[in-house]
């Protein structure tokens, strides 16, 4: 790494140095003055430049802003709306309630059944409704306080996709090499949405989904239910988040997981986990995360992330370039990887230490 390269200040005020971040795993644009304000008024560049969009591109993606944006307002005045808005409470409510309740647990017992009914299992033939898996450190044993990383996968990223096609699993194994308990949670369908807007629920709809995913952080950090009695004791969270798996998690830790001490998280290309909102990029950063770093791109039409318009110091944001970088590759890219690890690694190297 740059040995000129600032040390990254965390929300709560200590500082992440450079020593913490692992050689060669983040590339920090020096151009910049060093002026904190101006470090996060405008992403950091990282990859080769290649050439710029073309007009073309940049045309096309202005044509999808637009319509996005009458698409918004269409939905907020057009009383039809509520037509279709009606539709689709009505044809997942037995779903929705079943994940607000947790599938109604009033002991324990129940609710390590409910954990169990919506977990990954490697012994079925069938986990097209699996919601999370969950991976045990070998260094995390006893009750010694440790540290959680959540992977939220993208949208029509399984549990068991190939890291050929969803990039972003291959950091499971590095996380648990680090030492760290990995929860990987997956992100609601498009087209489950779109069909329940006509009266086909699923269970598998994003609200649905993002309800359960809420459920499974809140009851692995309380250590409740099938993460009861094993010695789940953490320090601290964190999250590595791609796509529709970034809206996903926006959406809980601003909603329901302020009680969490997130260290830091890491979105790549976020985008809102909602399909009324035709793809929009996640703009802002999670309310309750330490420090926060924005990974995304510019060359797709219709799906790119976005520098967050409310970065706090010690916050990132990173524009990868390259010709072959677009969104369905950016979390294949080794050099995107390898910063999100970095930036997750050295912010629970803060906590470590300081504690």
């Amino acid at each position: 790494m740059n040995a000129t390269a600032p040390a990254l200040q965390a929300g709560n005020g200590s500082v992440v140095p450079a020593s913490f971040i692992p050689t060669g795993l983040i590339s920090l644009d020096n151009s910049h003055s060093g002026r904190r304000d101006e470090f996060i008024a405008s992403p950091e560049v990282q990859g080769e430049a290649g050439e710029s969009p073309s007009f073309f591109t940049r045309f096309v993606q202005g044509v999808v802003n637009t319509t996005r944006n009458v698409w918004r307002a269409i939905r907020q005045y057009n009383p039809i709306t509520l037509l279709f808005n009606h539709i689709e409470q009505r044809s997942i409510a037995g779903f929705l309630e079943t994940a607000r309740t947790r599938n109604g647990a009033t002991t324990n017992e129940e609710l390590t059944n409910y954990h169990r009914s919506i977990e990954y299992n490697s012994d079925s033939s069938d986990n097209s409704n699996a919601l999370y898996r969950f991976h045990r450190s070998s260094s995390h044993r006893g009750n010694s306080p440790g540290h959680l990383v959540i992977i939220s996968n993208g949208h029509l990223h399984d549990l068991n996709s190939p890291e050929s096609s969803a990039g972003i699993r291959s950091q499971v194994q590095r996380f648990l090499d680090a030492g760290c308990d990995v929860l990987e949670v997956r992100a609601g369908i498009v087209s489950h949405e779109l069909l329940s807007r006509v009266g086909i629920g699923s269970p598998l709809h994003p609200v649905v989904v993002e309800t359960h995913v809420g459920n499974i952080i809140e009851d692995v950090w309380r250590g409740v239910g099938a993460f009861s009695g094993r010695g789940y004791n953490y320090q601290d969270v964190s999250a590595l988040c791609y796509s529709y798996g970034a809206g996903n998690m926006q959406n809980n830790i601003n909603s329901r997981l302020q009680h969490m001490p997130f260290a830091a998280t890491v979105y790549l290309d976020g985008i809102d986990h909602l399909a009324h909102g035709l793809a929009c990029p996640v703009n802002l950063r999670p309310n309750h995360s330490g420090i926060h770093c924005s990974i995304f791109q510019g060359n797709s039409y219709f799906t790119n992330g976005a520098h967050p318009a409310n970065l706090r110091p010690g916050d990132r944001s990173i524009l990868v370039q390259g010709n072959n970088i677009d969104h369905h590759s950016i979390d294949n890219d080794s050099q995107a990887l390898n910063t999100a690890f970095g930036f997750i690694m050295g912010a629970i190297n803060i906590n470590t230490s300081s504690s």
